[in-house]
């Protein structure tokens, strides 16, 4: 899930939400637009949602991505 769809569904604020993970207000306006956080910033964002937004949400990974088989290799 995107940052800025967790705090709307949650109806927090971004300046809420900053204080909750000690940043401040600019930086969660400019995660919603895409920064990508400091790792110690991720991690208190995964934390603070319960993991409802993870690292890959800032990257547009799939929920599930399943390897080629190599050529040659039975599936």
């Amino acid at each position: 899930m995107k940052l800025a769809t967790y705090i709307k569904s949650t109806g927090a604020t971004a300046s809420a939400f900053a204080a909750r993970i000690g940043v401040s207000h600019v930086s969660v306006v400019r995660y919603q637009a895409g920064r990508v956080p400091a790792p110690d910033v991720m991690q208190r964002i995964i934390t603070e949602t319960a993991g409802a937004v993870t690292a890959d949400d800032f990257f547009d990974v799939p929920a599930r991505c399943d390897a080629a088989t190599p050529e040659g290799e039975a599936a």
